[in-house]
């Protein structure tokens, strides 16, 4: 595991901590807020359990990346070459091949540090936010 994958998931851990203790700070009780009566439905609707604790933000749902699959052309090896010429094709073949896919390698590290550094500056953001939340709660 990655630094970056090991600082996010203790970030978490901790936000999810974090949210329950700020109870702390908040004496007050929230009033219920009513609902405005509507008419009953047809069927019945399914009952949600009842929450226990202080409302946490939902974490983002994990949606599938679309990741676009290389396009890269992999040469035919009918066998051994038998000659000269048939070697010098295969080579530059190989060789196409090879750029195909150190380009689209190199293309999708591209997106992964983008990502990456993303990431990094919404952790950065978050514990500029954490010293500003701690300074103002001394």
């Amino acid at each position: 595991m990655n630094k970056l994958s090991a600082f996010i998931i203790g970030a978490c851990a901790a936000m999810c901590v974090a949210v329950p203790a700020q109870a702390q700070y908040n004496n007050a009780t929230t009033p219920a807020i009513p609902r405005p009566a509507s008419p009953a439905p047809a069927t019945p609707a399914p009952v949600a359990p009842a929450a226990t604790a202080a409302p946490v933000a939902a974490a983002p749902a994990a949606t599938p990346i679309n990741v676009p699959k290389h396009n890269c052309v992999k040469p035919e090896v009918v066998g051994k070459p038998k000659t000269n010429d048939e070697l010098k094709v295969l080579n530059a073949n190989l060789a196409t091949y090879r750029d195909c896919l150190t380009a689209y390698s190199s293309e999708m590290r591209r997106y992964a540090d983008a990502h990456i550094e993303a990431g990094n500056v919404s952790v950065e953001e978050y514990n500029e936010f954490i010293k500003v939340v701690r300074e103002k709660t001394k």
